[in-house]
């Protein structure tokens, strides 16, 4: 198998473990929360979950993509810790991008 190949799978890895990156974000708070005042998070889930596969759909170079798919989860847990007002119960979360 070739680079390219290998690249593409780990791609589609990175996006997978984004997805339940958020998932494990966003469904806790939203039940902590309700759904009414959840929304926020749900959003900003569904925004960071659209970079993501726009990011794994548009042909850029692999290392600007993994740079990416690392970026995208650390950037939505920093914002949401300035919403939680620095709550802790997500400090490790952090070492997952």
């Amino acid at each position: 198998m070739n680079y390219d190949i290998h690249c593409k799978k780990v791609h589609k890895v990175n996006l997978f473990l984004t997805f339940c990156l958020i998932s494990l974000i966003v469904i806790p708070l939203m039940i902590l929360h309700g759904f009414g005042s959840g929304k926020l998070y749900f959003i900003s889930g569904l925004v960071v979950a659209g970079l993501a596969a726009l990011n794994y759909i548009i042909p850029t170079s692999d290392k600007v993509k993994g740079l990416l798919f690392a970026l995208l989860p650390l950037t939505a847990l920093f914002v949401l810790f300035f919403l939680d007002k620095f709550a802790l119960n997500k400090h490790y979360m952090i070492f997952l991008p």
